[in-house]
């Protein structure tokens, strides 16, 4: 097993990095030279922040690698998915649709059988709509989780 901090320690600063992410299985790397962008696919063992995630994108953008963009592309075990997590997936869709921020302010999640409910306290359904944001969120753990899921809305929708 390959680890991040295999290929990359020679061009980040470890101490900066989330020891879950130099830890974590380095399961692809696609690089665009002409672009001067890398995208790494890394498997992990525990949940991690998404800023975590961000700050170490950002410490290989501006290592000695001089990337214009890099993205880390997360995947986890799907046992580890639960509600608790959906403020770090939100982080990560708000870069894709920043239209939503805000959106979710004091809203409560539930996930059984499933389903992942959104308790909305603010209203903001008809903009989720508009975004597809039910689509991006399901792809989302889709791609992260391996799980297929429901995505439902309820609370203060309108």
């Amino acid at each position: 097993m390959t680890k991040f901090r295999d290929i990359f320690n020679k061009f980040i600063d470890e101490n900066l990095i989330n020891p879950a992410i130099l830890d974590a299985e380095v399961t692809k790397i696609s690089t665009n030279a002409s672009l001067r962008t890398v995208s790494v696919y890394l498997r992990f063992n525990e949940l991690v922040k998404r800023k975590d995630i961000h700050n170490a994108e950002n410490a290989l953008k501006n290592s000695m690698l001089a990337l214009i963009k890099a993205d880390i592309k997360p995947s986890f075990k799907k046992e580890l998915f639960k509600a608790d997590y959906f403020p770090e997936l939100v982080e990560e869709l708000k870069i894709k649709i920043p239209r939503i921020n805000g959106t979710f302010g004091n809203c409560e999640t539930v996930f059984k059988d499933s389903i992942l409910d959104i308790n909305l306290k603010n209203g903001g359904k008809a903009l989720l709509d508009s975004v597809s944001f039910k689509k991006e969120l399901k792809n989302l753990i889709a791609d992260e989780f391996g799980l297929c899921v429901e995505v439902t809305y309820s609370g203060v929708t309108e």
